[in-house]
C-alpha cells in the first residue's frame, strides 16, 4: 500500500516516500542515515550536471569522474541490494572493534 504524503511536501518527496518507507524497514539508524545521505547526494548531482550543460562547460577528467560517481547512483543500488538480501554492510568510516 502506498505511503500517504502530507500536503505541502515538495513534488519529488511524494514519489520517493513510498520506496523510502519500504527500504528503511529493519535497517539500523546508521544504515538509514547512510542511505538518506546517498539519496541526497544523488538528487544534488542532477542540478550540478544540468548547470554544467547550461553553462556549456566540460569538466576536466577528475571532475567528470567525481560527478559520474554521484549521478550513476551506485550507492543507492547497493542500499537496495542490502535491503533485499537482508544484510547491512557497516559504514567504512565507523570505528571497528
Amino acid at each position: 500500500m502506498p505511503v500517504e504524503v502530507p500536503s505541502g511536501i515538495e513534488p519529488l518527496s511524494g514519489p520517493t516516500a513510498d520506496p523510502w518507507a519500504r527500504m528503511r524497514g529493519p535497517v539500523t539508524p546508521a544504515g538509514q542515515l547512510r542511505a538518506a545521505r546517498g539519496r541526497h547526494r544523488l538528487l544534488r548531482s542532477f542540478p550540478a550536471e544540468a548547470d554544467a550543460r547550461r553553462a556549456r562547460t566540460v569538466p576536466d577528467p577528475a571532475g567528470c569522474l567525481a560527478l559520474r560517481r554521484e549521478t550513476m547512483a551506485m550507492h543507492v543500488s547497493l542500499d537496495v541490494a542490502e535491503r533485499t538480501g537482508r544484510y547491512e554492510v557497516p559504514d567504512r568510516s565507523s570505528p571497528t572493534r
